[in-house]
Formats: structure tokens, C-alpha cells, sequence
């Protein structure tokens, strides 16, 4: 062998041994910044389904999004508001029925009306819809198609106290953490322009909920929550006692809270089983969405005790590319960014503040939603 040829094998032998532990320590996320390695984390990085172990997954640069006919409730002007990545189709009552047709969408939003379909194949096609994964947003007087869609669900021993409800102005509280952090509130005004709205009267054992109040009905002065989600199959229903019609500020900015949390519905579910069914117990979720002024959020979530932590950054697959860093008490940190959901664990999580970043690298279209949630080992 001649020696120029022996030193170039060489060459390229180690340039390959290079390239694959810098491929090795990207993958496992332990490198976040190579030229100060005293300041970097020890981690791992979890890619969920629909991420690397899953290339092919297809990409789309909107969602797919539907929206029934407005009568008492405009939700449609809400998400033109939101940009072109919330254009939606309109759906006309007739097609409710047609399961192929509510197949080709992710999210259906059936607003408020005072029709109320019989046919049960409307129902079943509903059921069936969320079933196999999609997401039902459902607001006030809907809560009759509910009734009959999602019979297990219903709590008939609280008709009483939500019937017949007047119009009124109701304070409500927000129960849930996460729309508490991005409505920066913990109180509520509501206006319920419509007489016989309804409250959301579901078994409490089924429901997630995210406000509640007190207000006047038949039966006098009564407390029941407001708006709510559930899962069914391996799909979400959403549901809230009002619409957008009459409530503006911070009302509007709550039905944007529960339109993003309708279009990741699915996604998050997933990826927050896989965090529970690897022993985790999720401690903080974080509903966010970036702007083109402000591509990066930064929040903070305190380890009151050392051990294993996850931090998951959830969010739809597509044409977008989001990055995560995340920041120990005493400054070390870990870099991961994928086109798809995916997990930093901190085997080793010491106790105290710590500090997490995502940033938009590529985002298909403005107020793209996403949810990081912090998990602690059981």
C-alpha cells in the first residue's frame, strides 16, 4: 500500500470516528455547548411517536380545523383572528352525521345553537369521531347533543341545580393552573347573554376542569363548573357554558386558551401517557404560543427534591422545528430541538429553580401552540 494512500485511509477513518461521537453526543442531548463542558447537563432526549423513530410522518403547514354554522356564537372570527393557520372549513348541521366527512379533520367546533340534531347517527358519528382521536369543542346550548353523544359522562342529578338558567353576569374562578399562568388571573368575568345556557353537569370523576362559578338558576344560588374537557377513546371533548359573542378582554384571550388547547389536545394526551406510563408524575403544564417579535418564552419550575425530572415539549408535527434548553440551579444546561414532540430527563435533577427555554426555530404559522410540561419521578 502506498503511504499517501495509508495516511489518507487514516484520515478518513478518524474524521468518521469524529463524526460519530459528535452524532452521539447531539442525539443524546448531553452537549449543549461544547466549548465549556464544566457547564453542561448529563441527559437524555425522548422522542415520542410522531418524532425521530417516526421520519415519515407526514408534515402540514396548517391545521385542519371545522366549524358548524354560528348562530348565538362566532367562534369562525376567533380563529381568523388567530391567522391563516387557523383557516377552517364550514360545516352545515346535515354533515354532523357523515363520519368519512368529520374524518377529515382534527378539530370540530360545534357552536352554540338551538338546534338540537335527533338522528343518532349524528351521535354515533360524533361518539366514533373522538373515539378514534379527534378533538370536539362545544359550547352552551350544545351541551344537548352532548347529552345524548356522551351519555356515560352526563351527571343527570345536577339538572337540577343548572336548569333554567336567566341571563346574568357571573364571576368565575380558574381552577386550572395552566389558563391561570396565561390569563395571568384568577378570576373571571362572564357575560351570559341567553337565557337557559347551561353549565357543564358531567361526573366530576370524568372531567378535567378549568373554571367554575357561582350563579343563579331554578334552584337558587348555585356553584358548578363552567368549562371543562374529557377524554373519550383516544380522542378529547372540550366544553364551556359561554361563547365569545358578549365576552371580550380577557374572555376572548380565554376562548384562545381553550382553542389551543383544542388543537393540541391529542398530541399532548399522548406524550403525557408516555411521561405517566415511564413513572412519572406530571408536576407543571405550560400552554404556550410564539410570535415573530417574540420567538422564545423562558418560565422557571422548582425541584423541591433531587432525583429524576422530566421536561416535555409537546406540540403538532409539521413543517417546524422548536428548540429546548434547559437550565439547572447552578448554571448547567442541555440544548435539544427536533420537528416533533420530544423529552430532556434529567437522570440526576438536583433540588431548587430551574430555568426552561423553547424557542421557535421554524414555525409553519403565527401563534403556533405548544405545551411544556415538568414531570418528577413517582
Amino acid at each position: 500500500m502506498k503511504p499517501h494512500t495509508l495516511a489518507l485511509d487514516l484520515g478518513l477513518g478518524v474524521a468518521l470516528v469524529v463524526a460519530l461521537v459528535a452524532v452521539y453526543l447531539v442525539d443524546r442531548g448531553s452537549v449543549s455547548d461544547p466549548s465549556n463542558p464544566v457547564n453542561t447537563l448529563n441527559v437524555n432526549i425522548l422522542y415520542g411517536e410522531a418524532g425521530k423513530d417516526n421520519p415519515g410522518r407526514t408534515t402540514r403547514s396548517r391545521l385542519r380545523l371545522a366549524v358548524t354554522r354560528p348562530q348565538y356564537d362566532d367562534i369562525g372570527r376567533l380563529l381568523e383572528g388567530l391567522g391563516s393557520g387557523y383557516s377552517y372549513d364550514t360545516l352545515g348541521e346535515d354533515e354532523l352525521g357523515n363520519l368519512a366527512r368529520l374524518k377529515n379533520f382534527e378539530v370540530l367546533f360545534l357552536t352554540c345553537s338551538e338546534q338540537k340534531p335527533k338522528s343518532r347517527e349524528v351521535f354515533e358519528s360524533l361518539r366514533e369521531f373522538v373515539a378514534q382521536g379527534g378533538t370536539l369543542y362545544s359550547s352552551d346550548l350544545r351541551f344537548d347533543v352532548l347529552i345524548n353523544t356522551f351519555p356515560d359522562v352526563i351527571d343527570r342529578t345536577l339538572f337540577a341545580k343548572g336548569d333554567r338558567t336567566p341571563r346574568q353576569s357571573a364571576k368565575a374562578t380558574v381552577v386550572d393552573p395552566g389558563l391561570r399562568e396565561f390569563l395571568k388571573a384568577r378570576k373571571v368575568d362572564l357575560d351570559f347573554d341567553q337565557p337557559g345556557w347551561r353549565p357543564a353537569m358531567f361526573r366530576q370523576d370524568q372531567i378535567t376542569t378549568y373554571l367554575e362559578g357561582k350563579f343563579t338558576s331554578e334552584a337558587g344560588r348555585v356553584e358548578m363548573p363552567l368549562t371543562v374537557s374529557f377524554r373519550y377513546g383516544r380522542g378529547t371533548v372540550i366544553f364551556t357554558s359561554f361563547h365569545n359573542a358578549k365576552n371580550e378582554g380577557v374572555g376572548v384571550k380565554l376562548l384562545q386558551y381553550l382553542v389551543f388547547t383544542a388543537v393540541t389536545a391529542q398530541v399532548d394526551s399522548q406524550m403525557t401517557e408516555k411521561m405517566e406510563e415511564g413513572g412519572f408524575a406530571p408536576k407543571q403544564s405550560s400552554l404556550i404560543t410564539v410570535a415573530s417579535d417574540m420567538p422564545s418564552v423562558t418560565k422557571t419550575y422548582t425541584i423541591k427534591k433531587a432525583g429524576k425530572a422530566r421536561f416535555l415539549l409537546s406540540f403538532n408535527p409539521g413543517e417546524v422545528t422548536l428548540r429546548l434548553t434547559i437550565q439547572s440551579p447552578d448554571g448547567k444546561s442541555a440544548t435539544a430541538e427536533h420537528s416533533s414532540s420530544f423529552t430532556i430527563e434529567v437522570p440526576e435533577a438536583s433540588a431548587g429553580e430551574w430555568k426552561y427555554t423553547v424557542t421557535a426555530v421554524k414555525v409553519p404559522y403565527a401563534n403556533f401552540p405548544f405545551r411544556v410540561t415538568v414531570g418528577e419521578e413517582k
